[in-house]
């Protein structure tokens, strides 16, 4: 079925869209600690992985169970990357301070963006994530208790974002 082909690969676009916007609207956040986002895009790409994985579904039943489901699969893992994102949220929110380590993580998350696609990437992008978790551990201690619980927030997206990397594969 060519035209549900199509409209499978229309949806693979879609959603690689709005999880890079969303990433994009953490990296400001991060990197500059103010943004207007509303948060439409995450509204959005639930009902677009809810759309797309009902669509995938019935490509695979339309095929006489022919095909592996990989569409299927593809958006398995889609939604298993916006729930890491939306986990991944309230951490960013309570980042008040900008601080240096957030602006790292920031244009880690940026560059992420660039190169969701990009599977034979995965290695960098956990090599890269490892050597800003060894640069900041090399950092003096947080001076005061706000300091110290937005690099705590820091860690818990550090976190998350290495769980969104594996479900790249």
């Amino acid at each position: 079925m060519p035209s549900t082909d199509k409209k499978l690969n229309e949806s693979k676009e879609e959603v690689d869209g709005l999880i890079g916007a969303i990433l994009n609207e953490i990296a400001a956040y991060l990197k500059d600690g103010y943004t207007l986002w509303d948060g439409k895009e995450l509204l959005q790409l639930a009902a677009a992985l809810n759309h797309a994985k009902s669509l995938a579904l019935l490509d695979w039943e339309n095929s006489l169970h022919q095909k592996d489901g990989s569409y299927y699969d593809y958006f398995e893992k889609k939604r298993q990357q916006y729930e890491v994102l939306e986990r991944m949220l309230p951490y960013v929110s309570r980042i008040t301070v900008q601080l240096e380590q957030g602006v790292r993580i920031g244009d880690f998350v940026l560059e992420l963006s660039a190169h969701l696609r990009t599977v034979n990437q995965i290695q960098y992008f956990h090599e890269s994530l490892q050597s800003i978790r060894e640069y900041h551990k090399q950092l003096p201690m947080p001076e005061n208790r706000n300091e110290f619980e937005n690099r705590a927030s820091l860690f818990a997206v550090a976190n998350e974002l290495e769980i969104f990397i594996n479900l790249i594969k």
